[in-house]
């Protein structure tokens, strides 16, 4: 598939490139954020930016695991690389992978000439940790799925957008379904889904009865649209046998 064109996030990142401020790019895991980071470093390449003046990590590929519990060394390996008498970007791709990256983070926004740029789950970068430690000093980009409209530019054949649109209601817009077959973008959609409950809420908020997690996560799902609340849950699980406290879990 060829790349698609975010124009809006885009002309967000080139409204705020040399703003004495952290971008930080969130959004549900395989949203496009990562890629919407790459097309703006093309975009500064494009705009005669030197190579020594650009460092791209992204701590989710093998080579940058060294790097996950020692911030304070990776804070040097990117200031050597970079040629600071002239203005530097930094892009961090799912910095929550380092052990304290908000101290990365505010390290490099506080060095002179260097615009940084982050990426990561919504979990993390959200988190108290990272506003407490950089407030006033960062602007969230929350960035989406495809929307409708880019959903079309994934298409071949516009002439009939009531069938497409259809389409996208039934599979979305994550942008990851449209290199696959057809018979396979079911089982991506339930995989990212499962990344998402189990990694950014499961584990991030240390439930410890798995069990109970995942029944009050399918009960969550059964009730969108209908108000909800703790004593609903619990007095579902009595009608079924089953007892559930939430202080025990969460």
């Amino acid at each position: 598939m060829k790349p698609i064109d975010r124009k809006n996030y885009m002309n967000t990142l080139i409204g705020l490139r040399d703003k004495n401020l952290i971008k930080v790019l969130t959004g549900v895991r395989r949203c496009g954020k990562s890629t919407v980071m790459h097309m703006f470093r093309e975009y500064l390449m494009a705009d005669r930016v030197e190579e020594n003046q650009i460092v791209f990590m992204n701590f989710e590929t093998l080579e940058n695991h060294k790097w996950l519990s020692d911030f304070e060394g990776l804070y040097y390996h990117i200031i050597n690389q970079l040629d600071l008498s002239k203005k530097c970007y930094v892009f961090l791709d799912e910095v929550q992978q380092i052990t304290y990256f908000e101290r990365l983070i505010d390290g490099l926004y506080v060095k002179p000439n260097i615009d940084v740029y982050v990426t990561g789950s919504n979990a993390y970068l959200l988190s108290s940790e990272l506003g407490t430690l950089l407030t006033g000093r960062y602007i969230n980009i929350h960035i989406l799925p495809f929307s409708f409209k880019e959903f079309l530019l994934t298409q071949d054949d516009i002439s009939r957008t009531d069938l497409l649109f259809a389409r996208y209601i039934d599979s979305g817009g994550m942008p990851g379904i449209f290199e696959l077959p057809d018979s396979a973008v079911k089982g991506y959609i339930e995989n990212v889904i499962q990344n998402i409950i189990k990694k950014d809420v499961l584990v991030r908020n240390n439930w410890r009865n798995e069990e109970h997690f995942y029944k009050t996560t399918a009960f969550l799902f059964d009730s969108i649209g209908s108000v909800v609340s703790p004593k609903k849950i619990t007095n579902t699980f009595k009608n079924n046998q089953q007892t559930l406290n939430f202080s025990q879990y969460c």
